[in-house]
């Protein structure tokens, strides 16, 4: 088991240059001033979702660092983690889906890269579950501790 978690750990960090490549096509068109914005924009959307679905490869066990720590193992600020991230994928959600059957056809490509990003965040709101609850076991055991001492 533990072979299989330091695998997706390490596959996990091919959500850096997945990462830079949606950068790259989002500001192509700025630079470049090239006249395909939005397929540009959609496909480093795209790029973007599935960079944010390799993230939540990585070991939810560790945090990456005090800041996360502390929000996770507090049962009030990750469940208001959660619920702020669960109201963005469905606000990404209903803009797709109006983009995709309202919108014309550049709308109708961009649709998919903000579907791609909504999927995307749905993985992180499972990681954030884990890391939760995890963090949340950890800090009672050490407050168990402490108490016994």
């Amino acid at each position: 088991m533990k072979t299989f978690r330091i695998l997706f750990h390490r596959i996990s960090y091919l959500q850096y240059p997945l990462m830079a490549f949606a950068l790259f096509f989002i500001y192509r068109p700025i630079i470049n001033k090239s006249y395909n914005l939005l397929n540009d924009f959609n496909l480093g959307l795209v790029l973007m979702g599935l960079a944010i679905t390799f993230s939540t490869l990585q070991d939810t066990k560790k945090t990456q660092n005090k800041l996360s720590q502390k929000v996770w193992s507090n049962k009030k600020y990750a469940s208001r983690v959660i619920v702020y991230f669960l109201i963005l994928i469905f606000v990404l959600f209903a803009l797709a889906m109006f983009w995709q059957w309202k919108g014309d056809a550049a709308l109708h490509g961009l649709s998919w890269g903000v579907l791609s990003i909504a999927m995307g965040l749905i993985g992180v709101v499972k990681s954030g579950l884990e890391m939760a609850e995890y963090q949340q076991r950890k800090s009672d055991q050490n407050q168990q501790t402490t108490i016994e001492l």
